[in-house]
């Protein structure tokens, strides 16, 4: 669980891009665009600098997170797992209302 907490904010990005890219029928690992979490937090006038500082903090909580949890047992780790997945869903879900630059797909060959 640690290692998922320390990894918290590229699997939320990888996540959102996959699941946003697969539902519009975009190759998720082959096609760029500006629909990674940054680009949509920049989006809510955050600007980049924004952006980056919340990403940064969101980092920084998890981290703070993963370490406090290492210290202690944890009494029913599939129950904090459920709620770690069931979060990233509603976040996922969440940011895939927000703005963002959305790409076509490319017509094939």
């Amino acid at each position: 669980m640690i290692p998922i907490l320390v990894l918290a904010v590229p699997i939320f990005d990888t996540t959102l891009v996959t699941i946003s890219r697969s539902r519009r029928g975009l190759l998720p690992f082959a096609s760029p665009g500006k629909d990674h979490t940054a680009h949509r937090l920049a989006n809510l006038r955050l600007g980049q600098r924004g952006a980056v500082l919340v990403i940064y903090a969101v980092g920084i909580c998890f981290g703070g997170l993963a370490v406090v949890l290492s210290s202690f047992p944890l009494q029913r780790p599939f129950a904090f797992g459920l709620a770690l997945i069931l979060t990233t869903m509603l976040a996922v879900a969440v940011f895939e209302n927000l703005s963002y630059e959305r790409q076509q797909r490319s017509p094939q060959l």
